[in-house]
């Protein structure tokens, strides 16, 4: 069974026919890709393994004295955050059309799970390129959405379809707009799977490529290492409560509390952290905000976010007049099975007059059956196309109003600001100064890297440049601060001063850690700059080797053009080809060496398909 989908608006409904991709030739580019060797840089064969959270037991190891916590928490989404794809579940529906990017989707089941197939279409409605995943780990509990991956080339995949089950119909996955050129080229690295599996086993030289070796979130997520409480309880010691070894969330400090939810119930438009921190690192009980500081762009106006949770909550009055409310107050890690959350009788604790709620009793239970929640902390559509959550800033909204069927009075918020500024939205005030000025400032570079800095905030970029510039002459200088001063230097044209910042990254640290690569990137770009095309070659061969990104590829096929290395060019083009098919200068240079080589059917092949992609960017355009 499968069903045919082209992504986005609603522009026609029914069942797409599937595209035969023997009946263009445009396609058979792709069939002589496949004659050829699977890759042109082979993927690490590095043995060198390493477990995250390290210094783990395992939740099995929790079941045997705690049968009753194990089997009511395995009724909890947070129990069924990953899992493997199962055939009764798998949701086929209605196709839909997007106007950004006009192309075909096609979902099918398969013995192992799913696979997703996509198809580029060129504005004539001929087949440019085809390609597809075998899918076969789903994320997310189901209660908002199926979002699923899987693995080509060692790395995990996540596939552009999710399902999402309020509006029961398939959407681009969150991230993305319609518009990205290769739509199966996102990889799911380990921090991306933080919030959804328990452990994993990683490559320590390219940390990207990892085994999960615990589907869904484990005991010592929220607990810590049950390692030595294990022990403790085996041995023949009298041990008090005190001496347990193990984190219990109910019996720590509120905020303490709070920062084990916020491992993932918090998350700002960019985060920044402290030198060498990575989110395995966390351990429950600690502050988090000593480790990360989340950052938001205030712009006058609230963006309800889909992990905005934690930051709504503590911005409750409610939050704010008493120590008790917290995360788990309304939220039990371990419900007793089959009980719904008596959400109102958690509010009347504190509420409990008649006098607390200005609309009469009558129309509170003729409208929302008298339910605290449904007025007070409506339901809202989030950053994520599809999916609507619980605003947590409880309060009254103009929703409160008008779902109590009442008029909503004059607004008195403040007015949107002229320009946005970048804020924490965690806690920094217990960091040092220092420490505050680094954080905001690498995630202003951040967030200008990524493209997601708004052009109004262009002239306190630069300033931000400066500070990061005087921070690191003050004697901060960790390897976040030289790599991404690195890349400022070289976008600068200061490109003898980059590479020195670089080379000091790559000589300092870890193979594949994610300032090694960074640095590795600007030392490739810096060789090019200066000419030196062996140099750049074997840079651009080390970031094949530790990350799956088209452009290395194909930089590596300019580097060994450049050496007249004809073929492994040749494989260098075509493997970035496989990464992104819809990559534009990847077929006119391979139209070229095909043409001077005189292939000329493979050059044609590629010219056509060059031809048709450039036909689709000016049918995009405004």
């Amino acid at each position: 069974m499968s069903v045919a989908l082209i992504a986005g608006s609603s522009v026609g409904c029914g069942q797409k026919k599937a595209v035969d991709p023997s009946g263009s030739p445009t396609s058979n580019w792709q069939d002589w890709l496949s004659s050829e060797s699977a890759t042109s840089v082979a993927p690490s064969t590095s043995h060198d393994w390493g477990t995250l959270p390290a210094g783990m037991i395992g939740s099995d190891a929790c079941i045997e004295c705690h049968p009753k916590q194990a089997e009511a928490f395995s009724q909890t989404t947070h129990a069924k955050s990953a899992r493997r794809i199962q055939r009764e579940e798998l949701p086929l529906g209605s196709d839909f059309v997007d106007g950004k990017s006009g192309r075909l989707y096609e979902a099918e089941m398969t013995d192992e799970g799913m696979r997703h197939r996509e198809s580029v279409l060129g504005t004539d409605g001929e087949l440019i390129a085809q390609d597809s995943v075998d899918l076969v780990l789903e994320l997310g509990s189901g209660t908002h959405a199926h979002t699923y991956l899987g693995k080509r080339d060692g790395y995990w995949i996540e596939s552009p379809l999710t399902w999402y089950q309020q509006t029961s119909q398939w959407g681009l996955s969150p991230g993305f707009d319609g518009e990205d050129s290769a739509m199966f080229d996102r990889v799911v690295t380990t921090t991306c799977v933080f919030c959804h599996v328990g452990e994993v086993r990683a490559d320590k030289v390219q940390p990207s490529q990892f085994s999960i070796t615990h589907a869904s979130i484990a005991c010592e997520r929220c607990h810590g290492s049950g390692v030595q409480h294990v022990a403790d309880q085996k041995s023949d010691e009298n041990l008090s409560p005190s001496e347990m070894n193990i984190v219990h969330p109910g019996k720590i400090a509120r905020e303490n509390r709070d920062a084990i939810c916020s491992q993932c119930h918090l998350q700002g438009i960019v985060s920044s952290s402290s030198s060498d921190f990575d989110r395995w690192d966390f351990h429950p009980g600690e502050l988090l905000s000593e480790h990360v500081t989340e950052f938001q762009l205030d712009e006058g106006e609230e963006s309800f976010r889909i992990v905005g949770h934690t930051e709504q909550l503590h911005q409750s009055e409610c939050y704010l007049q008493t120590e008790v409310l917290s995360c788990v107050t309304c939220h039990h890690p371990h419900p007793v099975s089959g009980e719904a959350v008596a959400y109102r009788d958690l509010c009347i604790g504190c509420h409990a007059s008649p006098a607390s709620c200005d609309v009469p009793l009558s129309v509170r239970i003729e409208t929302q059956q008298d339910q605290c929640q449904a007025c007070h902390m409506p339901k809202r559509p989030t950053n994520v196309t599809h999916a609507a959550l619980h605003d947590h800033r409880i309060a009254v909204h103009d929703e409160s109003f008008l779902l109590a069927e009442l008029s909503v009075p004059k607004s008195a918020s403040a007015p949107a600001s002229e320009k946005p500024r970048l804020v924490a939205i965690s806690a920094t005030d217990h960091l040092e100064e220092t420490e505050r000025e680094r954080r905001r400032l690498l995630a202003f570079h951040s967030l200008a890297s990524s493209g997601g800095l708004p052009g109004s905030m262009k002239d306190d970029f630069k300033v931000a440049q400066r500070e990061l510039v005087e921070l690191f002459k003050s004697g901060v200088n960790d390897a976040s601060v030289r790599t991404t001063l690195a890349n400022s230097y070289f976008a600068a044209g200061k490109w003898s001063t980059a590479e020195n910042l670089a080379r000091s990254v790559v000589e300092s640290e870890s193979v594949g850690s994610h300032t090694y690569v960074g640095a590795v990137d600007v030392l490739a770009r810096v060789a090019l700059r200066l000419q030196d095309n062996e140099a750049a070659k074997s840079w651009y061969r080390e970031l094949t080797q530790m990350r799956r990104v088209s452009g290395d590829h194909f930089m590596l096929g300019v580097c060994e053009l450049n050496a007249n290395r004809i073929e492994p060019a040749i494989l260098a083009f075509e493997q970035a080809l496989r990464i992104d098919s819809t990559l534009l200068v990847a077929h006119e240079y391979l139209a070229q060496i095909f043409q001077a080589e005189n292939r000329m059917d493979r050059s044609r092949l590629h010219q056509q398909a060059a031809r048709r992609l450039r036909a689709i960017s000016l049918d995009q355009q405004p």
